[in-house]
């Protein structure tokens, strides 16, 4: 049979168990079955696992569906902290203006909250003009009963609740969807009454 070139050969269209093929192994022509080449075989793949720590992950249960595709999922925490975001939002009133004393009353300002139900994480007061004398306590209202177990307070000659001698407590943290909220003063400093006060609240979305 007269010498061919590997270009005259009729391309294969197809490979599968049972072909041979011809090989040259340190100049000696040599024959090997496709099952050896290590391309045949079946299995079950049982464990995927996605490296890194942007919040992508491998959804729970069975990843490998019968399509043969991955369900990927997203870790909601490790993505926020990954873009260096918080799940928590914060909304701020003034409830009175800069410089006139604060009074005790009630709903000194109302305000709606959002469009959703959310979950109060924390609550906060701060004042331009500290009170004296004693401490100025404050109340937050949904729908006028109050949220708090253990009230806010600013304790005298101090600016803002955070480092109050008592924190406030939230008793009932599930906000309705647009609830009316109203802050109330229950009370201000005996000699220096405080002013120019701000509410602060921390929530996330239910």
């Amino acid at each position: 049979m007269a010498d061919q070139k590997l270009t005259d050969k009729t391309a294969a269209t197809s490979t599968g168990t049972g072909d041979k093929y011809y090989v040259v192994q340190g100049g000696v022509d040599k024959q090997i079955d496709f099952d050896d080449m290590g391309f045949g075989g079946s299995g079950t793949v049982t464990s995927v696992a996605v490296s890194g720590s942007d919040g992508i992950e491998i959804d729970s249960g069975s990843p490998i569906t019968t399509s043969g595709t991955i369900a990927l999922g997203i870790n909601k925490a490790t993505l926020l902290t990954h873009l260096n975001l918080s799940e928590t939002n914060t909304l701020g009133f003034a409830f009175s203006d800069e410089t006139t004393d604060l009074a005790v009353g009630v709903s000194s300002i109302s305000f709606q909250m959002p469009n959703f139900a959310t979950t109060l994480t924390g609550v906060s007061v701060n004042v331009v003009t500290a009170p004296t004398g004693s401490t100025a306590i404050f109340d937050i209202n949904e729908a006028g009963v109050s949220v708090l177990s253990t009230k806010i307070t600013i304790d005298a000659g101090e600016f803002t609740s955070e480092d109050a001698a008592t924190p406030p407590v939230i008793s009932d943290s599930s906000i309705a969807a647009n609830a009316i909220m109203t802050i109330d003063i229950d009370q201000v400093g005996s000699t220096i009454t405080g002013a120019g006060g701000k509410v602060w609240i921390y929530f996330t979305r239910t």
